[in-house]
């Protein structure tokens, strides 16, 4: 009996995520959810929710009950607003491995308000 030799290859590369490496395949999504970021986008959620449920009067009497640094629930209550079409794509797992909750909290410093030109802002899933 012999054996054939059968040789496959496919478009891979380490990407950095985060501070770890990843093994990226193909075009780079993750096809994953990331329970990190879908948790940060939750947290988001819940946080704009409580704002406009009018019990607090001010975002730091907000921060002050949560138990939270007035910074982290700005950087929360500007996630609360990201496009839906990335927010879908950041929960079917259609986002660059790049996108760790780290990253997002940075990119949501500088994240315009409109949903169309959040679509261009690099290293946000483009839907």
């Amino acid at each position: 009996m012999s054996a054939e030799l059968l040789a496959l290859s496919i478009a891979a590369s380490l990407r950095r995520a985060g501070k770890g490496v990843r093994l990226v395949i193909g075009e780079g999504a993750a096809n994953a959810v990331d329970n990190g970021v879908a948790s940060l986008l939750a947290k988001a959620i819940a946080a704009r929710a409580m704002l406009f449920s009018g019990h607090d009067d001010s975002v730091e009497a907000m921060a002050a009950r949560l138990g939270v640094r007035r910074d982290y629930l700005a950087v929360l209550l500007r996630l609360s607003y990201l496009a839906p079409e990335i927010v879908g794509a950041i929960l079917a797992g259609q986002h660059p491995v790049e996108l760790t909750p780290t990253r997002l909290i940075a990119l949501s410093r500088g994240l315009p308000h409109d949903w169309a030109e959040q679509k261009r802002v690099p290293g946000l899933p483009l839907p």
